[in-house]
């Protein structure tokens, strides 16, 4: 019994806007934990505070850049049909 049906999963734009959200959220927690910790002059939690809006940050970037892109190419993701499985990594479609 073989099918010829074809699967197409296309990206979740919401799923990304989520990612950016919850990156903001975590910059402006480093930036609050940054001005209580240079209040009281521990170097620890200051660098901790940097390392955490640094990641962040650069995750929240990253995210932004996936969710712009992928509002505006509406291609599948992954295809999966009978002569195998294609996967987008980037902007070419590869296969399996």
């Amino acid at each position: 019994m073989e099918s010829s049906r074809v699967l197409r999963y296309y990206p979740s734009v919401l799923k990304m806007a989520l990612l950016v959200v919850g990156a903001a959220a975590f910059v402006a927690v480093g930036f609050w934990m940054l001005s209580i910790s240079s209040a009281r002059g521990d170097f620890t939690h200051v660098l901790l505070a940097y390392v955490g809006i640094g990641f962040c940050g650069l995750c929240g970037l990253v995210g932004l850049w996936q969710c712009l892109t992928r509002l505006f190419t509406r291609r599948p993701w992954l295809v999966v049909e009978p002569r195998g499985i294609r996967w987008r990594s980037g902007t070419k479609l590869r296969g399996v």
